[in-house]
């Protein structure tokens, strides 16, 4: 099945408590059905300077529609100045798990 009315967000913060807090904050707003929480090694370049830093990774998944409103809770709940925000489109799955998806967002 083909469908693009998905998508997974990705996003990270700097601690397991700031990603558990967003989560939350995301699923009780209605803007993700699920949000995944992993933690990474981040190597990337910010303020002129190369940065090694552990993070947590969010994988939000929610319906393409709310992807502005996404954006914008992420930014105002977020404490990065520029929190990394990445839409990926969800091509297929499967229709149980899409169907809960759309029941489980705004």
């Amino acid at each position: 099945m083909v469908n693009a009315s998905y998508i997974l967000c990705i996003t990270t913060t700097s601690s397991v408590s700031s990603a558990d807090e967003l989560a939350l904050k995301i699923v009780k707003a209605g803007l993700g059905a699920c949000v995944s929480i992993s933690p990474i090694h981040s190597i990337f370049y910010w303020q002129d300077e190369v940065k090694k830093e552990p993070e947590y990774q969010l994988m939000i998944k929610t319906k393409s529609n709310l992807s502005d409103k996404l954006q914008t809770f992420i930014k105002d709940n977020h404490s990065y100045d520029l929190p990394e925000i990445i839409f990926i489109p969800i091509l297929s799955g499967d229709s149980n798990y899409l169907t809960w998806i759309h029941q489980t967002t705004n």
